[in-house]
C-alpha cells in the first residue's frame, strides 16, 4: 500500500511512529517496465537494424544526413560578452557571485 493511499495519511491522524507502525509501506510491487523495454527494442532496432527479414524486397535507402551549417547566435553572443565585461568589472568575489545568481547561473 502507497502512503498517500494509507487511511491514517488521508485523513491526518499521523505520529512519528506511522512508518515503525505500517512496515507494509515498503512492500513494492515488482515494475513491470514496459516502458524501459521498449526503448531498449527501439534503440536495439535503429542502431543494429531489425533482427527479422525485411517486409519487402526493397533495401534500406542510403541517406547520408547533412548537418547544416549555423551562424552563431547573436543573441547568445552579445549577452555573454556583456556578462564577461561587468564580472571583470567587479571588484570582489561577493559581488560577482550576487551577479551570477541574479542572471541564474
Amino acid at each position: 500500500m502507497n502512503v498517500l493511499q494509507h487511511n491514517k495519511f488521508l485523513t491526518g491522524n499521523l505520529d512519528t511512529y506511522f512508518i515503525d507502525e505500517n512496515p507494509q509501506l515498503f512492500q513494492f510491487r515488482p515494475s513491470q517496465n514496459r516502458a524501459q523495454k521498449l526503448l531498449w527494442y527501439l534503440g536495439n532496432v535503429i542502431v543494429n537494424g531489425p533482427m527479422s527479414p525485411l517486409a519487402t524486397e526493397l533495401p534500406p535507402a542510403k541517406i547520408t544526413p547533412t548537418v547544416p551549417v549555423l551562424p552563431p547566435c547573436k543573441l547568445f553572443t552579445d549577452d555573454l560578452l556583456a556578462f564577461v565585461r561587468v564580472a571583470t568589472s567587479l571588484e570582489n568575489l561577493e559581488m560577482l557571485e550576487n551577479l551570477m545568481a541574479v542572471m541564474k547561473m
